[in-house]
């Protein structure tokens, strides 16, 4: 089950469509303004492709059971510790996308 999610993150308000186990993470991290069940829709436990918009050119999503995050030209993953995104490389694609960045991953092994 797929949920869509609005929650707090610092000052930004965002929005996501997330697994159950996303969902348990996100809460223990920010504050959930809302969580609405998506019915009809499965992900695999370790291909989930969950997928966020932001305002600020970031697309974040999570892939092989981890969090990255893109824009036009950076590639960046989750740190459990520093709790926030980390610069990983510059994806060099011309016109980014979950599945070409996703590609990207694959190739460098990431």
């Amino acid at each position: 089950m797929q949920y869509k999610v609005t929650y707090q993150c610092g000052d930004k308000v965002r929005d996501a469509i997330m697994t159950q186990k996303e969902l348990d993470e996100c809460r223990s991290s920010y504050e959930v303004i809302e969580a609405v069940a998506i019915s009809g829709q499965q992900t695999s436990a370790t291909d989930s492709r969950s997928e966020i918009q932001e305002t600020d050119g970031w697309t974040e999503f999570s892939y092989g059971g981890k969090r990255w995050s893109f824009d036009s030209d950076q590639l960046a993953q989750w740190d459990t510790e520093l709790e926030g995104f980390e610069f990983l490389a510059y994806h060099q694609l011309a016109q980014p996308t979950i599945e070409s960045v996703t590609g990207f991953i694959k190739r460098h092994g990431y």
